[in-house]
């Protein structure tokens, strides 16, 4: 006992010895504060409200809820709080949230004016309140509520400076962040909310006529919007609307083409305007709203979407939380269900590459490499095939799919790309592989993938049924293909752009946002990319002394590109260095595009020049170097085309002896190289020799 008393008497010394201390800081620093700033930073802040004449200070979200949501809606309709004068505010029954404030802020500042004190500073955090309350009392009743404002900033630095203040640094990032969103997400579109929008929710499988129907809708609409979940479906809408007489435009991350008197616009769906007004919107493929980096551009299109009449397409897992989101909105929908027409069939016999490929199959794998090597091995078995993947441009792809449905080439190897949008006379579907890899690890397949991939065989009106294989783990497959839908519980949603407003570096917003607790009906999206190139856009801000708004740095953190190819990676930041020095970021055009043959080669150079597009487009370049980059890519895609036509080149070899692999081996050197790498022994498998 006596131990324990002795040490508790030594912390009671120290505690009186840290209250002298405080005393005379707090003494000096009350001196400085003055009224009328106190009042602008509490209006600012959102800390107040009046409510029946009174005036009502709220320290933050958490105390009282009805007040601050009422003062944001004083706050939208332009109302402006009137405050008589700084005595009646003192008698007013605020009065202890003021001092709370006051305990808040100051609390920052006295820790980092006892820097010398580190020691002390985390344990005395809890008894700032009590020790803080007496000076705060003592001077408001002598100059209350002076000089807040320039208090209010000096105290984030102090916390910042302070390595024991860091769990209140972050508490205060997640308040403003809080602080700046609406109870109701809804609210973040203000548009949307002046309408009573009808929505028709277009559910069913692939192949059952929902995109038709819809688009039928949206043309004879007197304006119109397509939001597509791939640019070259963009593309493809606005190519078929111009067929079909209805003037439309068509916008995408990489390439735009703009009609002055278009009545219709073909976007992907994460360049939705949500200020443009439409008749008709159509969402396309919205089970993507549950997608880890893309989903947040459906939930915005569903809940911000300005237009009158909206049409929904989905697989029928994706309709539950889609109702909950229009619910959300105080909108109205419809349910329209489709069905196919022709049955999906999976078949018992055993399929053998490349002795059973028979014409009008499409060949499924996951990846370029093997799309092509299964290519070139059919063309050595005398079989011509079109290919699909999404690196293909989309004159290439069209040109691709032409070719198959003119029957010049019997079969198409593609890759997923082929579940969504692509009606092709296909009759068989055979999955060539069962595992993909998903960007974080290689997984089987899951039920709503292989129902999108097969659900492609059997087009309506050509055939009357489609036929489904795989050449390996059939059974499994049978099963996810007749599996139940799961319902997607949560929709991603993606940072309001209204936190780029804060008066905070944007990857500490970042990261804050990343903190706030997900809600029931949304979770996150993904934002690691993002904040590592905010972060790399940081370094060059400080390394040429220089400071680009926020809003452009977060347009730049979200340009569409193959972040892990590297030399698309490398012109990213490239670019971002051109125009932070204030250089004109075409000034080494040229040199940035190789002059090559080969088609990997040929491909990065399609992908550079969609980079540049996507610079273009957001730093407002004039249409003379957009018109140029159209006119190299349109050249690249013609060279892409005749790479293809050497199908044979395309096969996979080994990267040190150029021997011919089979097409789902999956490294890449041999085993006789890797043997002698590794001094290991040579064993020859028949995975690798498929292919003599």
């Amino acid at each position: 006992m006596a131990g324990k008393y002795k040490k508790r008497k030594g912390k009671n010394e120290e505690l009186r010895y840290i209250r002298k201390v405080i005393g005379s800081q707090m003494n000096q620093l009350l001196m400085e504060i003055s009224t009328e700033e106190i009042l602008e930073i509490l209006s600012q802040r959102k800390l107040y409200a009046q409510e029946e004449g009174r005036f009502v200070p709220v320290e933050d979200r958490h105390i009282d809820q009805t007040i601050l949501y009422r003062s944001k809606e004083d706050e939208r309709q332009s109302q402006k709080h009137s405050i008589s004068s700084t005595f009646a505010i003192r008698n007013k029954r605020g009065f202890q949230t003021i001092r709370k404030m006051y305990v808040r802020i100051y609390k920052g500042k006295i820790i980092y004016h006892l820097k010398s004190f580190d020691d002390y500073g985390a344990k005395i955090a809890d008894h700032m309140p009590e020790l803080i309350n007496r000076f705060v009392n003592q001077k408001l009743e002598q100059q209350p509520l002076d000089r807040m404002l320039m208090m209010q900033g000096k105290a984030l630095d102090a916390i910042g400076s302070n390595p024991n203040c860091e769990h209140l640094r972050i508490a205060g990032l997640h308040r403003s962040v809080l602080d700046s969103i609406p109870d109701d997400i809804t609210m973040l579109y203000p548009n949307a909310r002046r309408l009573n929008r009808q929505f028709y929710l277009h559910v069913g499988g692939t192949n059952s006529g929902k995109t038709y129907e819809a688009l039928n809708a949206c043309m004879d609409a007197a304006s119109g919007v397509y939001l597509a979940p791939l640019r070259l479906l963009a593309l493809e809408c606005q190519e078929k609307m111009l067929q079909l007489g209805v003037v439309c435009s068509m916008i995408t991350g990489e390439e735009e083409h703009i009609i002055p008197e278009a009545t219709h616009m073909s976007s992907t769906v994460e360049l939705l305007d949500p200020d443009h007004y439409y008749e008709v919107c159509v969402i396309d493929e919205a089970q993507m709203l549950s997608d880890e980096m893309r989903g947040w551009a459906w939930t915005k299109a569903i809940l911000g979407v300005f237009a009158q009449e909206v049409h929904v397409c989905m697989s029928e897992d994706a309709l539950p939380i889609v109702k909950k989101l229009i619910d959300s909105c105080k909108d109205e929908y419809e349910v329209v269900w489709h069905k196919r027409n022709t049955p999906l069939v999976v078949e018992n016999e055993p399929f053998d590459f490349p002795d059973n490929v028979r014409e009008h199959d499409a060949l499924v794998v996951f990846s370029r490499r093997n799309v092509l090597s299964v290519a070139s091995e059919l063309k050595r078995q005398g079989i011509e095939a079109s290919v699909i993947y999404g690196a293909l441009p989309y004159d290439v792809r069209k040109n691709e799919l032409h070719k198959f449905a003119e029957g010049t080439t019997k079969v198409v190897v593609t890759t997923d790309a082929i579940g969504m949008g692509m009606n092709l006379p296909v009759e068989r579907i055979v999955f060539m592989e069962t595992e993909k890899y998903d960007g974080k690890s290689r997984r089987f397949l899951n039920s709503s993938e292989v129902k999108q991939i097969a659900g492609r065989a059997g087009r309506k009106g050509i055939y009357d049924k489609g036929y489904v294989n795989a050449i390996s783990n059939r059974g499994k497959m049978k099963h996810l293909l007749e599996q139940p839908y799961k319902a997607i519980k949560k929709a991603r949603i993606q940072m309001p752009e209204r936190l780029l407003d804060l008066d905070l570096p944007l990857a500490n917003t970042l990261n804050a946002w990343a903190r706030t607790a997900n809600e029931d009906l949304y979770e996150k999206a993904n934002i690691e990319e993002n904040l590592r190139r905010i972060n790399l856009i940081d370094e060059l801000m400080v390394q040429y002394e220089t400071e680009l708004p926020k809003k452009l740095q977060w347009q730049f953190a979200l340009v569409p590109y193959d972040e892990k190819n590297n030399a698309l990676d490398k012109l990213w930041m490239h670019i971002v260095t051109l125009h932070i020095t204030g250089m004109d970021i075409f000034c080494d055009f040229d040199s940035q595009v190789q002059d090559t043959e080969k088609l990997d080669e040929l491909e990065t150079n399609y992908k550079k020049l969609d980079l540049y597009f996507s610079f273009a487009r957001i730093l407002r370049y004039d249409n003379g170097e957009k018109e140029a980059i159209m006119r190299e890519k349109a050249q690249v895609a013609t060279m892409i085309m005749n790479a293809l036509g050497d199908m044979e080149a395309q096969h996979k070899t080994c990267r040190m002896c150029k021997r011919k692999l089979a097409w789902n081996y999956r490294y890449g050197i041999c085993n006789r190289c890797h043997a002698m790498q590794t001094g290991g022994f040579y064993k020859k498998y028949v995975s690798e020799t498929a292919v003599k």
